[in-house]
């Protein structure tokens, strides 16, 4: 899958822009590391001791000799970082699930990948989400889903000489006015994060994930969303106040992908520069005589459920919620699992059985929408 989407995305990688001689590098390349290493190897004793104390019938023996092999041996590393600098340096390219777009930008291939199931398996997010908003409806619980865009679909003019999906130009808008058709509150998150440009990066340079810049535009988006309700939640008031971090570098996800050992930080991208944000409360809180600000007596009126763009306090979506709709927040969202398991645990739990609130927020990154979540 990964090799099909970078294929659709680099029609003139072949030999619009390289020598056609570099083209014989990565063989040639790969040709000395096995030449020279199989020389080294010859001359690095340990590397050839005889594991003791396993069975060569049952294959213990064998899988041991190899994971010492690979450990021991002098080319290795070398040879790994050599090969991810000669890719990076001259190919502008990383591991399979990168793409290394410009000024040190680097995108997911999940955001450009396609497949013939995608149109089925975006109808059936379409229609678990329905499902879960008369679920909550049944028990007077109001759902807002909060679909968060692809960061390429964002910052397109990073992306270098990949070529954005025309299978994918209009996917989001049109997943988000058939969540509005279907009475689903879905604010704009294209638009707004796209306009926020001017204030900052609304996504990290190095990692799939939003800014906290982004995260706040999402919290202002949901505030500016709630009077469009049919009915709109009287969310209990709770007092925070936002305090940011000094500014800390921060190597994103997507920089696992581009391997350059002790050369990383030479001819790498840059790490991010991030400010987390984190509320504090600053009223009496539950501890009040009769507790009417919450929900309850001590419950929060509103839930966030999602991925790591909500479950993950670098980014602060929680935190930017409290003190922007000035409410309390269960966070119920889930590191990797994608946005459709956490909601469905989250329904399972004696969280939500104990205490329904008025507000659930769903967090879905456009990118999983293609996902089959069994």
């Amino acid at each position: 899958m990964t090799e099909f989407a970078q294929d659709i995305m680099k029609p003139h990688i072949d030999n619009r822009t390289a020598p056609p001689l570099l083209h014989w590098l990565p063989a040639a390349f790969l040709l000395g590391v096995v030449l020279a290493g199989t020389g080294m190897a010859v001359f690095t004793p340990g590397i050839w001791s005889s594991p003791g104390g396993k069975s060569v019938l049952q294959g213990s023996w064998q899988s041991t000799f190899e994971h010492s092999y690979d450990l021991l041996h002098p080319v290795r590393t070398p040879g790994i970082d050599a090969y991810g600098v000669a890719n990076y340096s001259l190919f502008g390219e990383g591991r399979p699930g990168v793409l290394i777009g410009s000024g040190g930008w680097l995108y997911t291939t999940e955001e450009f990948q396609t497949a013939p199931s995608d149109a089925t398996q975006i109808a059936a997010k379409l229609t678990e989400i329905r499902r879960v908003k008369s679920t909550l409806a049944a028990q007077g619980t109001q759902l807002m889903v909060l679909l968060v865009p692809a960061k390429s679909r964002v910052y397109p003019e990073h992306l270098g000489r990949y070529i954005w999906p025309a299978v994918k130009r209009n996917v989001y808008e049109v997943f988000r006015q058939h969540l509005e058709n279907s009475g689903v509150a879905a604010p704009d998150l294209l638009t707004a994060l796209t306009a926020a440009k001017t204030q900052g990066e609304v996504f990290l340079h190095t990692d799939t994930h939003w800014t906290p810049l982004g995260a706040a535009v999402a919290a202002r988006a949901v505030k500016a969303e709630l009077p469009r309700f049919a009915r709109v939640p009287e969310l209990p008031a709770a007092s925070f106040t936002l305090n940011t971090a000094a500014p800390a570098s921060y190597s994103g996800d997507l920089l696992n992908y581009v391997a350059l050992g002790r050369w990383q930080a030479s001819i790498g991208p840059a790490p991010d520069q991030l400010r987390t944000p984190s509320a504090r409360r600053t009223d009496s809180g539950s501890s009040g005589l009769l507790g009417d600000d919450l929900l309850g007596g001590g419950t929060p009126a509103v839930t966030l459920v999602g991925t790591s763009y909500s479950a993950n306090a670098r980014w602060g979506l929680e935190s930017q919620l409290k003190a922007t709709l000035g409410t309390d927040v269960i966070n119920a969202a889930q590191e990797g699992k994608g946005p459709m398991v956490p909601m469905r645990e989250y329904l399972k739990s004696a969280t939500y059985r104990n205490a329904l609130p008025k507000l659930v927020i769903w967090e879905i990154p456009e990118r999983f929408l293609i996902k089959d979540y069994k």
